[in-house]
């Protein structure tokens, strides 16, 4: 709750200016007790400087303006006191939930890295959930060049609207797979059409000759609503992550 400082240790009074006085001159230099419409008495019993108060209810209820602009604090002689509001509000507390998405591989010729081909099929559900991501011409000798993401089953299993905005995808290195460098880029989507390029960033796993390990697994970003995302290189070997979880922002 707003509350206002003042130095005085003995009655005070808060006034709130009138309507049409506010508008004129708001800061008038010869503010008076006489020129405001409301007041309260307001008394202090205590000998410090500083005396913190909380804003009664009332004065809310007759201030014109909504930052209060409009209220003055005077002494019991009529003196002009300097106070000052301060907001007490609980900061909003942010919390995240965290859930696997589903993904899919797409396969294609070296060369066409960092591209989706013309001859992409990717096959969803009325509800725009991805059955399927491949194309028609893939051959053995293929090689991984991006991983689309569908956050639709995260969504539901983190019980979170759909519209919920991410902050993070993080990834998980195959079993077996202890060291892997790469940096890679993040690309969003909501129609599996137009693309936006999100963020980019370096992703590591390091293990030395102890079995001691460090790791650089998660992609962050300011937070936004997406529904699909694709994974791509930029530079390093291309890896079908055996897990990636998406950190929603409740």
């Amino acid at each position: 709750m707003p509350t206002f400082l003042c130095k005085c240790c003995y009655a005070i009074m808060a006034f709130v200016l009138s309507g049409a006085a506010a508008t004129a001159n708001p800061v008038a230099p010869t503010d008076r007790p006489a020129d405001y419409s409301d007041s309260l008495s307001l008394r202090i019993v205590s000998n410090q400087a500083i005396v913190r108060l909380p804003l009664p209810r009332a004065v809310y209820l007759n201030a014109r303006s909504p930052a209060l602009h409009d209220l003055r604090v005077f002494d019991a002689v009529g003196a002009s006191m300097p106070f000052a509001l301060l907001d007490q509000a609980p900061p909003a507390i942010e919390k995240k939930a965290i859930a696997q998405v589903a993904i899919f591989p797409l396969y294609g010729a070296a060369r066409n890295a960092g591209a989706l081909p013309e001859s992409l099929q990717i096959r969803t559900r009325s509800d725009g959930a991805v059955i399927s991501v491949t194309t028609p011409s893939r051959i053995a000798s293929d090689e991984l060049q991006s991983l689309i993401l569908d956050l639709q089953p995260a969504a539901l299993a983190a019980k979170v609207s759909a519209a919920a905005p991410v902050g993070a995808l993080a990834l998980s290195l195959p079993q077996g797979m202890a060291s892997y460098n790469a940096h890679v880029a993040v690309d969003v989507s909501n129609d599996l059409q137009d693309w936006e390029v999100l963020a980019e960033a370096a992703v590591s796993w390091l293990v030395n000759d102890r079995g001691a390990s460090v790791g650089k697994h998660r992609i962050e970003f300011s937070p936004r609503s997406f529904r699909y995302a694709r994974i791509r290189w930029l530079d390093g070997k291309p890896l079908a992550f055996v897990d990636i979880n998406v950190e929603y922002i409740v």
